[in-house]
């Protein structure tokens, strides 16, 4: 479900960075919840796109929970 859903608001914003931090609030939502591996992946290359700076903390975070496993 989660991420049927934030594959189509990542399409809806297209090359309009102004509305990447409200999709960034809904990763974080969705990763509150659990953490899913695909949410992650859709979350990090969404992060490598649009160049935001807390990529890193992400990643870090990512590597954290799954280790080299991920």
């Amino acid at each position: 479900m989660w991420t049927e859903w934030l594959k189509d608001e990542i399409q809806l914003i297209g090359d309009d960075e102004s509305k990447v931090s409200e999709v960034l609030t809904l990763f974080e939502r969705a990763l509150g919840d659990y953490h899913y591996r695909k949410v992650y992946k859709i979350y990090l290359k969404l992060l490598i796109k649009f160049k935001i700076k807390a990529k890193t903390d992400v990643f870090e975070k990512a590597l954290r929970i799954w280790g080299l496993d991920y």
